[in-house]
Order: structure tokens, then sequence, then C-alpha cells
């Protein structure tokens, strides 16, 4: 029996050179510091080629529900402030995303999951009450919602999910240019649609 696969791997190694081959190539799967990499890069790049960066406030469809319709209240996104980055928080911002950066490189030599926890964890709504526009040439380069209940942040330029470390930069970021990234979002909808 032995001898019988022997000389099938000797006929079919001789019967085989590089070209008749077929190379097996391994999936193409995005590691963490692949990812945190091109995540800085991409969004360092499109801060770039912004001429505008655009900083928006406002409520959320679930901020205020009318509990016997079991619906939203808010018609609409309610714009409470909007700020857009001067040259200088500009270059701040691209600052903050490069010392995230250096702070993320660290964990990952200590193998920490930046990503989010291996274990599953309590669901939360993703309820975003900022969003970051992109500009240039008075057209929309890509948009960040961010969601500072969850942590979370989505932007539609980049789909494999952004650094749990962006939000945290983020929270300090928009206090930084005189936003607001934790209120009382129930209350400042009441006292919008009020007046």
């Amino acid at each position: 029996m032995n001898k019988l696969i022997l000389l099938l791997l000797a006929v079919l190694t001789a019967s085989c050179d590089s070209r008749s081959v077929a190379k097996l190539e391994e999936p193409a799967v995005v590691k963490p510091a692949q990812a945190r990499l091109t995540f800085t890069r991409d969004l360092v790049s499109t801060i770039n080629r912004s001429e505008k960066i655009i900083f928006t406030e406002h409520s959320f469809r679930g901020d205020l529900i009318d509990g016997a319709a079991n619906v939203s209240v808010v018609p609409d996104k309610i714009i409470y402030e909007t700020r857009e980055l001067t040259s200088i928080q500009k270059a701040a911002f691209i600052s903050a995303i490069e010392e995230m950066d250096a702070t993320l490189q660290e964990a990952m030599s200590k193998e920490i999951n930046i990503f989010g926890p291996a274990e599953a964890t309590a669901p939360c709504m993703f309820a975003p009450h900022h969003t970051i526009t992109f500009v240039a040439q008075d057209r929309t380069l890509s948009t960040m919602e961010v969601s500072f209940v969850c942590g979370r942040v989505e932007w539609d330029a980049y789909k494999s999910g952004t650094p749990n470390a962006f939000a945290a930069m983020l929270y300090k970021f928009v206090g930084f240019i005189g936003l607001h990234p934790d209120r009382d979002w129930e209350q400042l909808a009441k006292d919008t649609l009020v007046k």
C-alpha cells in the first residue's frame, strides 16, 4: 500500500511542473494592524482633500417617541449646532488622529483587541447625534455618523469598521471645537419642538 502511494506521488510530481500547477493563495483577510493603517491613511487623506470639514450636532429619530403610537415625534433631523473646522482645527484633527494611531500601534504590539471585545456585549442602539461631512469642490466626499452613546462611528467611505479608540478621540475633539458629545437629547428635542 505504501509503495502504491509513493508511486502515485512520484507520477504526480513528475507530470507537474510549476507552470501547470495552479497557485493556491490565501483569501485576502484584513488583519487589525492592516485595517488600522488603512483607516488612518484613508482618513488623513480625506481630511487633506477636504476644503471644508463640517461637524453637525443634531437630533436622532429615537430621541422623542410618542409612547401611545410608538412613533418618533421628531419629524426630521433638528440641527442644534454646526462647526466648520478652521485650518488650525483641521491640523489639530489630523494631529489627534496620528496620536490615536500611535496609541493603537502600541495596543497592537501588546495584542490588545482595539476593534472591540472578542465576546458578545450587550446590544446598543446606534443613535448618532453628530455627523462629520467632508466636502471638496462643493460636493460631499464622505460622511461619518457618530454615536457616543455606543461609542461607534460609521463612515460611508470605509466599510471595515472604525477602531474603538477613534470614537474616544472624537469625544474629546467634539468638545475641543465647542460642541457637546453628551447631552440630554430627549429634553433638547422637546425644548426645540416647543419653540
